[in-house]
């Protein structure tokens, strides 16, 4: 797993940014997250990419396991009607 000089995600030479933002892959990554070895292992690999800072990662644990002392954090809200409309469009993706 790699990063190009654009920033898009690479993995065995294949572009896989769009691939690993599937519904079908989100729920394998929390099926996967639930194994603490692979969650430690992950966590791991994080900070190591943000060790030397210029980086921005998004999730749930990003900001509060992964890198608590952040120097800059941006949390987004949106109403109930919001989330509730964007994982019915993500559903029907």
């Amino acid at each position: 797993i790699a990063f190009d000089d654009a920033g898009r995600v690479v993995l065995d030479g294949r572009d896989v940014t769009e691939a690993i933002r599937t519904r079908e892959a989100t729920q394998a990554a929390s099926v996967v997250a639930k194994v603490a070895g692979v969650r430690r292992e992950l966590v791991r690999r994080q900070q190591a990419l943000g060790r030397h800072g210029g980086v921005v990662l998004d999730g749930r644990d990003i900001g509060s396991v992964v890198f608590p002392d952040a120097e800059l954090k941006f949390y987004l809200d949106a109403t109930p009607e919001k989330r509730a409309q964007r994982r019915l469009d993500e559903g029907q993706g």
